[in-house]
């Protein structure tokens, strides 16, 4: 989820409740408004109701105070929407940062994905390029670091058998340090670099984080060299 930018089933679905609930309390009018009276005075007495959950929502949210203040506060339509967006997303981002601490093979992930956002690389390149570097960036790869488990080796003894700098062949190794991809990777940062003329560093460049500069039209020609050179 975290490349697509995707939020939780709840987390879409407590959005579309609440754009709805906003709907219902601005017309009153209705069978649909009778029916809401009536599920509000049982509010408390079944946690599995509409309103109860639709209360606690907003709770979670921090925006009780609309439930408290709905007979004569009703925000606009554009900005509720944003308002909730912008409320289910900084709890969407904080329940998969979380989810991430506890997965041993996001450490690199975690290094460099912030936000929970599509990433743009995902637009570009083929389908076998863009597949390869989700892999690497997500931990899901044929690196000594995740193939090691499968042989019970300690995360020390999985070591790059491609060179000799005796380190262990994580992400970060084989993007950035591998001796035996150097060639490959000084072509694959010279012709980016060109391109873009900005300062990203190499590790910016090879996970395809860094922003090139925007006057420079090259935002997305970039990272397809990128892809390129590591597929």
């Amino acid at each position: 989820m975290g490349e697509l930018g995707w939020w939780s089933m709840k987390g879409r679905r407590d959005l579309l409740r609440l754009i709805y609930w906003r709907e219902v309390i601005e017309k009153k009018e209705g069978l649909r408004w009778e029916v809401y009276q009536e599920c509000r005075k049982r509010v408390g007495h079944d946690k599995e109701a509409w309103c109860d959950y639709t209360k606690k929502c907003l709770r979670e949210l921090d925006l009780e105070i609309h439930w408290v203040n709905q007979e004569d506060d009703i925000m606009k339509r554009d900005e509720w929407r944003k308002l909730v967006v912008e409320r289910v997303q900084s709890r969407e981002q904080e329940q998969w940062m979380s989810r991430m601490e506890t997965k041993s093979k996001l450490r690199t992930y975690r290094e460099f994905k912030k936000v929970l956002e599509r990433e743009s690389y995902l637009e570009e390149g083929t389908a076998s390029q863009r597949r390869v570097m989700t892999t690497i960036r997500g931990g899901s790869n044929n690196l000594r670091i995740e193939m090691g488990r499968y042989e019970k080796l300690a995360v020390e003894e999985r070591v790059c058998i491609f060179c000799d700098a005796d380190e262990v062949e994580d992400e970060k190794h084989f993007l950035c340090k591998c001796g035996e991809w150097s060639e490959d990777r000084r072509k694959v940062l010279q012709k980016v670099r060109s391109m873009t003329q900005s300062s990203m560093v190499d590790e910016e460049v090879m996970f395809v984080t860094g922003k090139a500069a925007k006057n420079q039209g090259k935002e997305r020609k970039w990272r397809q060299v990128v892809m390129e050179g590591v597929a």
